[in-house]
C-alpha cells in the first residue's frame, strides 16, 4: 500500500501543484486583459463624446468636463465643482499627455478612471471599481472551474495509473521475494501485463524467470531420484553377486578337501565322486548368476553413466539460465537508475516551485492588504512543495533499498553459479567412476568366463575319474592345480565386487546430498 500511496503522491501532486500555478496565472493574465480592455473602452468613450456626460450610463460609464481642474459637469452626483487629483493635474494639464489609472477617487468612490486633455481642461471617463471588479470575478471563476474540472479528470487519471503501476510492482517483488526464499511457484501468480513498458517487460521477465527455475528444478529432482534407485539397484546387485562369489569360495574350499581325502584313500574317491559333481553343479551355477549380474551390473552402469550425463547438461542448463536471471535483474537495476534520474527532476521541480513560492510571498507582502490573499495561496504553494520534497527524499530511499536488495539478489545468484560449477565438477568425477565401473565389471565378466572354462575342464577330468579310476592320482593332481586357479580368480570377483558395492555406496551418498540441495526449493 506505500508504494500505492508514492506513486499516487508521485504523480498526482505535480498535476496539482501545476494546475494550481495555472489557475493563478490565468488569473493574473485575466486581471490585466480587463485592465487593458476598460482602458480601451474608457478611452474610446472620451473620443465619441458628443456633449452629453450621460449619453454611456447603460454601460456604466460616467464623463466628467473639466474646466481648468474643476469638474464643471458631470454624470457623478455631487462631483460638479471637485478638483482633480495633483497626479492628474500635473500629468494632463501640466503634461498634456492622456492618463489612465485604476483606482481614481472621485467624491469617495473608487474608479477606473481615463483623463484625455481638451481646449481649457480635460475629459474625463470612468467605471467604478466594483462593476469592474463584478466582470473580473466572473472571469477568475470560469478559469478557475477549467481548472479544477481539467485537475480532477487529470488526478483519476493518475490515480488509477498509480493504482495499476503499484499492484505489478508489488506482484513483482512478491515474486522475486518468494524465489530468493525458494518457492518457485509464485512465478504463477504474477498479475498479467499487456504493457509495453519497462514495468511490464519486468512483470514478464520475472513471471518467466520463475516458470524456467520451476521447469529446470523439476528436472534435476527427478534426475537425482533416478541416481538414487539406480545406486540402490547397483548396491543391490553387487551384494548378490558378492553371495554368489562366497558360495563358488565355499564350493572351492569343498572340492579341495574332497581332493586331499582322494590323495590319501583311492577308495574313499569312489565313493565321495557322486558329491564332486554335486558340487561341480553348484560351482557352474553360481559362475551363471555372476555372469548375469555383471550383464546386469554392465546395464545398470551404463544407463547410469547417461543419466549422469544428462544430470551434468541440465546443470550447465541451470548455470546459463541463471546468467539469464543476473542479466534480467541488471536490466532492472538499470530501470531503478532511470526512476532515480525522474525523482530526482520532481526534487528539482519542487524546489523551483519552493522558489516561485518565496517570490510570490515577497509580492504579496509588497501589495500590503490586497496581497494578503495571495500570500496565503503562496504558503499553501509553500507546504505543498515540502511535502513533495518529503515524498521524494522517501521514494530516493525506497529506490536505494531496491538497489542493495538486487546487488544482494545478484551476489547469491553468483554463489549459486559457484555451487553448480563444484556440483558439475562432482558429476564429471562420477561419470569417471562409472566408466571406470564398466571397465572393471567387464573385466569381472571375462574372469567369470574363465571360472566357467575351468569348471567345464572338472567336468571333463571327473568322467575321465570315473572311467580310469586307475589314473586317480594324475587326476587329482590336475583337479588340485585347477582349484588353486579358481580360487585365486574368486578372490579376485571377491575384491571387485567389494570396490562395485563402495563405488555404488558413493553414489547414493552423492545423490542424497543432490536432493538435499535441490530441497531448498518448493515447486
Amino acid at each position: 500500500m506505500k508504494i500505492r500511496l508514492k506513486l499516487i503522491l508521485m504523480i498526482v501532486m505535480p498535476m496539482l501543484i501545476s494546475g494550481l500555478a495555472i489557475g493563478i496565472l490565468s488569473t493574473q493574465l485575466a486581471r490585466n486583459y480587463l485592465n487593458n480592455e476598460q482602458e480601451t473602452i474608457l478611452k474610446t468613450a472620451i473620443e465619441g463624446y458628443s456633449g452629453d456626460v450621460n449619453a454611456y450610463q447603460e454601460l456604466n460609464i460616467d464623463i466628467t468636463v473639466f474646466k481648468g481642474d474643476t469638474r464643471s459637469e458631470s454624470s457623478i452626483k455631487n462631483a460638479v465643482g471637485t478638483k482633480a487629483s495633483q497626479k492628474v493635474i500635473d500629468a494632463v494639464l501640466n503634461g498634456k499627455e492622456e492618463y489612465f489609472d485604476t483606482n481614481v477617487d472621485v467624491n469617495g468612490t473608487a474608479y477606473y478612471g481615463y483623463y484625455m486633455p481638451i481646449s481649457g481642461g480635460m475629459l474625463f471617463a470612468g467605471k467604478p471599481q466594483t462593476v469592474v471588479a463584478e466582470n473580473l470575478n466572473r472571469m477568475s471563476l470560469y478559469v478557475l472551474t477549467i481548472c479544477i474540472v481539467l485537475l480532477a479528470v487529470f488526478g483519476i487519471i493518475g490515480f488509477l495509473t498509480a493504482g495499476t503501476m503499484a499492484k505489478q510492482i508489488q506482484s513483482v517483488s512478491k515474486s522475486i521475494k518468494g524465489i530468493a526464499e525458494g518457492n518457485l511457484s509464485v512465478g504463477t501468480h504474477l498479475l498479467p501485463n499487456k504493457s509495453k513498458d519497462e514495468l511490464g517487460d519486468t512483470s514478464r521477465a520475472a513471471k518467466q524467470m520463475s516458470e524456467k527455475l520451476s521447469n529446470i528444478m523439476q528436472i534435476t529432482s527427478q534426475i537425482g531420484t533416478d541416481v538414487n534407485i539406480s545406486s540402490e539397484n547397483l548396491h543391490s546387485a553387487s551384494e548378490t553377486t558378492l553371495s554368489a562369489v562366497t558360495k563358488v569360495t565355499k564350493s572351492m574350499e569343498e572340492i579341495a578337501a574332497g581332493l586331499q581325502n582322494q590323495n590319501d584313500s583311492v577308495q574313499n574317491m569312489a565313493g565321495n565322486l557322486s558329491e564332486m559333481n554335486l558340487n561341480i553343479d553348484g560351482i557352474k551355477s553360481a559362475a551363471i548368476d555372476i555372469s548375469n549380474s555383471s550383464e546386469l551390473l554392465n546395464r545398470s552402469g551404463n544407463s547410469m553413466k547417461k543419466k549422469m550425463t544428462n544430470m551434468s547438461d541440465s546443470n550447465k542448463k541451470v548455470n546459463e539460465s541463471i546468467a539469464n536471471i543476473s542479466d534480467k535483474i541488471r536490466a532492472i537495476t538499470q530501470v531503478i537508475d532511470n526512476v532515480k534520474g525522474i525523482v530526482s527532476v520532481i526534487g528539482d521541480i519542487s524546489s523551483q516551485t519552493q522558489l516561485l513560492s518565496l517570490n510570490a510571498s515577497i509580492e504579496a507582502a509588497r501589495a500590503g492588504e490586497a496581497g494578503k490573499g495571495f500570500a496565503v495561496v503562496a504558503d499553501s504553494i509553500s507546504g505543498l512543495s515540502e511535502d513533495t520534497n518529503q515524498q521524494v527524499d522517501e521514494i530516493t530511499n525506497i529506490i536505494n533499498t531496491l538497489v542493495d536488495d538486487f546487488d544482494e539478489c545478484i551476489k547469491t545468484i553468483n554463489e549459486t553459479v559457484e555451487d553448480g560449477n563444484a556440483q558439475k565438477k562432482n558429476l564429471e568425477s562420477v561419470i569417471e567412476g562409472f566408466e571406470e565401473l564398466i571397465s572393471e565389471i567387464s573385466e569381472t565378466s571375462e574372469k567369470v568366463e574363465h571360472i566357467t572354462v575351468s569348471i567345464n575342464k572338472s567336468v571333463k577330468e571327473m568322467s575321465s575319474i570315473s572311467q580310469e579310476i586307475e589314473e586317480l592320482s594324475s587326476i587329482s593332481e590336475s583337479s588340485v592345480d585347477s582349484t588353486q586357479k579358481v580360487n585365486i580368480t574368486v578372490e579376485e570377483i571377491n575384491t571387485l565386487m567389494n570396490n562395485v558395492a563402495s563405488t555404488a555406496e558413493e553414489l547414493n551418498n552423492k545423490a542424497e546430498q543432490l536432493n538435499k540441495q535441490l530441497g531448498f526449493f518448493q515447486i
